[in-house]
C-alpha cells in the first residue's frame, strides 16, 4: 500500500484524537474534549502539527500547554468529586 506521509501524520494526530470513553472509564476519562480551554489548545497543535510537518518537536510548547491543560482540569474534576 501506499503509505508516504501519511502514516506519520495519522501516528501523531491519533495522539489528539479521542477514542471514545467506555462505561468503566473514570468520570475525568474525556476531561480534555469537555473543558473548552483545552479542545482550543488542542486545535492550536494541530494547527501547529500541520504548518510544521508533524513534526512534534516543534510544537512542544503546544503540547506541554495542552497537558496542563488537562492535567487541571482533571484535578479540578476529582476534587469536585470525592469517592
Amino acid at each position: 500500500g501506499e503509505k508516504q506521509g501519511k502514516s506519520s501524520s495519522e501516528g501523531v494526530w491519533m495522539t489528539f484524537v479521542y477514542q471514545g470513553a467506555g462505561k468503566k472509564q473514570s468520570a475525568t476519562a474525556d476531561i480534555c474534549q469537555k473543558d473548552k480551554r483545552c479542545q482550543q489548545l488542542a486545535c492550536d497543535i494541530q494547527w501547529c502539527l500541520s504548518k510544521n510537518n508533524y513534526q512534534q518537536s516543534k510544537c512542544a510548547a503546544h503540547i506541554e500547554r495542552w497537558n496542563a491543560c488537562c492535567e487541571a482540569a482533571r484535578r479540578k474534576v476529582e476534587e469536585a468529586e470525592p469517592e
